[in-house]
């Protein structure tokens, strides 16, 4: 209730993608191929979706976004193409012990 508003969340992360990413002289000086990780809470992956689809802000709220999750863009001259979004493949091969036995706490 008292937390930020989710469009500042999105100006934010927007603007750390854009200055970081997308628009850093450095990196885009390079003539080659990247692979970026991004990490971070659900609400700001969810706003940062909303930004890089261009759709209306009021279905932020309704893209599901589950602990750990996996979701994967292309971004190249055309613009942005989403892989997948909230994979969570990976979590039921752990569920189902194909990852060996791990206790988190």
């Amino acid at each position: 209730e008292d937390g930020e508003p989710l469009r500042l969340v999105q100006r934010r992360v927007s603007s750390w993608l854009e200055n970081e990413i997308i628009f850093n002289r450095d990196l885009v000086g390079k003539a080659m191929s990247m692979r970026v990780a991004i990490v971070g809470h659900g609400a700001a992956s969810k706003t940062l979706f909303q930004y890089i689809m261009g759709f209306d802000s009021k279905y932020t709220v309704r893209i599901g976004m589950d602990n750990c999750s996996i979701s994967r863009f292309i971004f190249n001259k055309d613009g942005w193409y989403p892989i997948c979004i909230n994979d969570g493949a990976h979590l039921q091969k752990e569920a189902q012990g194909g990852l060996g036995s791990v206790d988190i706490w």
